[in-house]
């Protein structure tokens, strides 16, 4: 009896430190996660940064064909300025790094996308010439968080909200698939998105 009762009194014991533990260990999560997210926050708003972003845009020139029309024309690496360079170079380093954080999944990839989507596919619009050809030198993985990020906000986002989705950043996409790891974390519904979009460009 009284070693049924011992027994008992352990079991009980045993499942209020269960629960004890259970909510000690997802306080640490929500802690660990609201810290991720100040210092996504704090990459994302630091002035210096958002004034390197504004700079990175006007290497994406918007320019005039034979027939008036407007178009893009992306500044080839070759063309870049030594100031241009490292902007591009400090802006893709932070967006890697923000995307090193929502591939840990430490915070949703819904409070960042959402408010920086338009602003991430005009970086990687820009950047990625670039890009490409330091992951031809460095290999396939370098700054590829930011390219992993940039590729979920184009599939995501509604066709017409960013006038800087188009036709050659999707070839580009295309033609460099991402490394298994980060195609393995995606959502379905994301790599649903991109085998569409990239069968119809294939058709046109």
């Amino acid at each position: 009896m009284v070693e049924a009762l011992a027994t008992c009194v352990g079991v009980i014991i045993a499942a209020v430190a269960g629960v004890f533990l259970f909510h000690q260990l997802r306080e640490q999560v929500r802690t660990t996660g609201m810290s991720a997210f100040e210092h996504t926050i704090s990459i994302l708003q630091d002035s210096e940064m958002r004034e390197k972003r504004r700079r990175v845009f006007e290497c994406l020139l918007n320019e005039k064909d034979a027939n008036g029309n407007l178009k893009k024309r992306y500044l080839e690496p070759k063309e870049l300025t030594k100031e241009e360079m490292q902007d591009l170079e400090h802006v893709s380093q932070a967006w890697d790094t923000v995307g090193r954080l929502l591939y840990s999944r430490l915070i949703p990839a819904e409070w960042v996308m959402r408010p920086w989507n338009d602003s991430l596919i005009k970086c990687w619009t820009t950047a990625h010439r670039l890009i490409r050809q330091y992951q031809q030198k460095r290999g396939r993985s370098f700054w590829a968080y930011f390219e992993h990020i940039a590729w979920i906000a184009y599939f995501t986002s509604d066709p017409t909200y960013s006038p800087y989705k188009d036709k050659d950043v999707l070839r580009d996409f295309i033609n460099n698939p991402l490394p298994e790891y980060l195609w393995r974390s995606s959502r379905r519904k994301i790599k649903n998105e991109y085998k569409k979009q990239s069968q119809h460009l294939s058709v046109h």
